[in-house]
């Protein structure tokens, strides 16, 4: 799978305090979550696996799908990540456990990808 994303690192108790929308890749899908490539784990103060310098919570990350004219938004909480020791376009790898499951999110993934042109083609090489 690959498919452009992005998403934004907030605090679960004050959704308010968020980051910008950041750029990665979707690469992976589980029945538990997803995985991510990114350059950006942490934004200002907002660090998406260690708790915050100003709370003892973890942040959550708003993931923004393309999918048609709506899109999905899901909601996760960051269970690894791993720095990417090969040269590439991207620092990090990211495992989120969804936290907000819609019914069909395969699916809807699935489509995502499919109606993605440039994913598609990178999925038959």
């Amino acid at each position: 799978m690959d498919l452009p994303v992005t998403f934004r690192i907030y605090l679960p108790s004050c959704p308010e305090i968020a980051s910008s929308f950041l750029s990665a890749r979707l690469y992976d899908v589980s029945q538990e979550g997803l995985a991510l490539f990114t350059d950006a784990i942490h934004s200002h103060s907002l660090h998406m696996f260690h708790p915050t310098a100003t709370s003892a919570e973890q942040c959550l990350l708003e993931i923004r799908i393309p999918n048609g004219d709506e899109g999905l938004t899901l909601h996760g909480r960051v269970v690894w990540y791993d720095r990417i020791d090969t040269e590439g376009p991207y620092l990090f790898q990211v495992g989120v456990e969804v936290l907000d499951h819609p019914k069909d999110l395969r699916k809807q993934l699935e489509t995502s990808v499919r109606d993605q042109p440039s994913a598609s083609q990178s999925m038959e090489m």
